[in-house]
């Protein structure tokens, strides 16, 4: 069985099969353990990505350039450890995601 899904503005038509697309049909059964303890991990990784993309507007990003990209993670990521380590000298912990709060 397959499942038509269009994208954006009619451009390309792809089909997704139900046991490939692990966000519908995942191949660990809900309510169990481990189930519970994937999820956990999978809702931090996302969050955290969604972080990153915001910090540096990766995610509306101009430019195509491999390079360009692997430079904005990079900064991105030395931009949230300087948030972090600000945090912990300044001892306000619940202000780590926000370096405008903690500076303030």
């Amino acid at each position: 069985m397959k499942i038509h899904v269009q994208l954006q503005n009619m451009e390309k038509c792809t089909y997704t099969y139900p046991d490939k697309d692990f966000r519908i049909c995942p191949s660990i059964q809900r309510d169990t353990k481990h189930w519970n303890n994937f999820y956990k991990h999978r809702v931090l990784i996302e969050r955290t990505i969604n972080l990153i993309k915001d910090t540096f507007v990766v995610e509306a990003r101009k430019s195509r350039k491999t390079i360009t990209t692997k430079v904005d993670v990079y900064f991105t990521g030395i931009a949230q450890l300087i948030g972090v380590l600000l945090a912990k000298a300044l001892h306000k912990f619940k202000d780590i995601k926000s370096i405008k709060r903690l500076i303030a």
